[in-house]
């Protein structure tokens, strides 16, 4: 801590309190006074911009004498010879006005308190927040009060700030501060200010602590020619490619798979193959600390199996019903006949991606009725198709 402590001769000072109002501080970022002080005190949030001016208004004659009590000598030291004086030290400064042989003087006492910060450092951690402890000492001014030759302090507030992790500013009246437990490694930083303006910094490093939960999934490899789409659904088999987001220092992954199942890798391939709603979530630990997190829901609906067939269709070339195929989505197993009037067979598929356009063995199959059998089964247990009809081919 940095005390100053000024002494001066009581008859070098005018004790009229009117006198005070000749010095004008320039940057000056508060004033006090103490006891019977008959001069005043100005302090500075730096000196590099501290200044002193003579009151014009109040007293526009007079030559200016600037000077400054030097300690080891005993005695004022002349500055300058001018209206405006720069404040680069502490200490007691003295303006001298000179007008038609008449002399006056007033003096004032400059400082800018020194702030140290003592403490900076994590008082306690848990899952959720983290909390952060600041001292610190700002040196309030001391001096001898001119007129009661009684020392006097000036005293100074300190208010602090805590800046965390570049985002987050959490104002302090007491250097406390409660902040989200990290979950990477984050660094904290707490301003401590005076009342005069000044301040000290110092600095924390958190360590990761708590976690968080998120992921991300992707549906692969459903690009499947001629199936039934719903919006929002997928046709089983579906492929789920899981990518965790998760924060922090994470050791064990826990996702749920709606009933389907239960997964503990880092980032699974999963594949649905019954209908339903699925709701998918992810809980990550850090069995270091103990924390975990469960992430938000996200939501996967696998349909239900179906297949149909059109009533005609129209191989001419022109790409638009070309061929005869099936409209379908979850279809495990799949065979399809097509015969003619008199019962023979002209096509036969176990491809549901796959249709007749119209050609047999021996060329194009003439225009007509003809009459399908198609037996298919779904992903879901015990779900099964036994469908025939007849198809009109047209050209």
């Amino acid at each position: 801590m940095r005390t100053s402590t000024y002494t001066i001769s009581l008859a070098m000072l005018l004790t009229a309190a009117a006198a005070k109002a000749q010095m004008v501080p320039i940057g000056a970022v508060g004033q006090g006074e103490a006891g019977a002080s008959s001069e005043p005190v100005y302090y500075f949030a730096g000196m590099d911009s501290a200044g002193l001016a003579v009151d014009r208004e109040t007293h526009p004659d007079g030559a200016a004498q600037w000077s400054m009590f030097d300690d080891a000598a005993g005695a004022y030291v002349d500055l300058t010879a001018a209206d405006t004086v720069a404040v680069g030290t502490e200490g007691r400064y003295r303006l001298t006005l000179t007008a038609a042989g008449t002399t006056a003087e007033w003096t004032c006492l400059c400082f800018a308190p020194q702030v140290t910060v003592d403490v900076a450092r994590l008082d306690s951690v848990n899952c959720t927040n983290a909390y952060l402890l600041a001292q610190a000492t700002a040196a309030s001014p001391t001096y001898v009060d001119p007129v009661s030759g009684i020392e006097q302090t000036i005293g100074l507030t300190l208010g602090y700030e805590w800046t965390v992790a570049d985002t987050l500013t959490i104002a302090s009246a007491d250097g406390r501060a409660t902040a989200p437990s990290p979950t990477d490694s984050v660094l904290c930083i707490v301003r401590a200010t005076s009342s005069a303006g000044t301040w000290a910094e110092d600095t924390v490093r958190l360590s990761a602590y708590a976690v968080s939960a998120d992921f991300d999934y992707e549906v692969r490899g459903r690009d499947v020619p001629h199936e039934v789409s719903m919006e929002g659904a997928w046709s089983a088999p579906v492929e789920v490619e899981l990518t965790q987001k998760a924060r922090g220092s994470i050791t064990a992954y826990e996702w749920m798979m709606g009933d389907a199942a239960r997964l503990y890798e880092k980032n699974p391939v999963y594949t649905f193959q019954k209908s339903g709603t699925y709701s998918l979530t992810l809980t990550v630990t850090d069995e270091r600390s103990g924390c975990s997190a469960t992430s938000e829901a996200k939501s996967l609906t696998v349909t239900d199996s179906f297949v149909g067939f059109p009533t005609a269709f129209t191989p001419n070339g022109d790409g638009v019903n070309d061929e005869f195929r099936p409209s379908y989505r979850s279809l495990k197993s799949y065979h399809l006949v097509i015969m003619s009037r008199w019962g023979r067979v002209v096509y036969e598929t176990h491809d549901p991606q796959t249709g007749w356009d119209g050609q047999t063995s021996a060329g194009k199959a003439p225009e007509g009725t003809y009459f399908y059998v198609a037996k298919a089964s779904g992903y879901d247990s015990g779900v099964s198709f036994s469908l025939k009809g007849s198809l009109t081919l047209i050209r």
